[in-house]
This record gives C-alpha cells, sequence and structure tokens, in this order.
C-alpha cells in the first residue's frame, strides 16, 4: 500500500493507497474496529482500513468534482 497526502488542499491527511477492483481507493492509514454485516444479515467486528472519503473535512466539494469529472 502506497502513502499519499490527500488530494484534498484542506484535509492534507496522509491516506494509504489501496487497489480495489484495480482502481487506487483512499484509506486512512490507521486500522480500526469496523461492525459488517455478512451476506445471511448477520453482523461481525472486523479489523480494517476505513474508506477515508467518510472522514475527510471537505467530503462535498470532493463528490462535486467527481461528480463534474463523470459528465
Amino acid at each position: 500500500m502506497a502513502l499519499k497526502t490527500c488530494e484534498i488542499r484542506e484535509c492534507g491527511a496522509t491516506v494509504k493507497l489501496v487497489s480495489i477492483g484495480g482502481k487506487p481507493f483512499a484509506v486512512n492509514p490507521k486500522k480500526v474496529e469496523l461492525v459488517t454485516a455478512d451476506s445471511k444479515g448477520i453482523y461481525h467486528i472486523v479489523s480494517g482500513y476505513q474508506p477515508h472519503h467518510e472522514t475527510c473535512v471537505n467530503i462535498g466539494d470532493r463528490l462535486a468534482r467527481r461528480g463534474r469529472a463523470r459528465a
């Protein structure tokens, strides 16, 4: 996993880039416990990396730019 600075200037966080489906995906570099449901709807606590977009200080602008880029 490569370390990179978040592309949002106001954020400035260091993120890890992982590959999901062959595309880069930014996650926070510290492992946390997360709750996830399996295919039967049973919840489990797992250890993993949180997607950075869930904690970024400027997520609204980031999503807006992503929408414009796809249009």
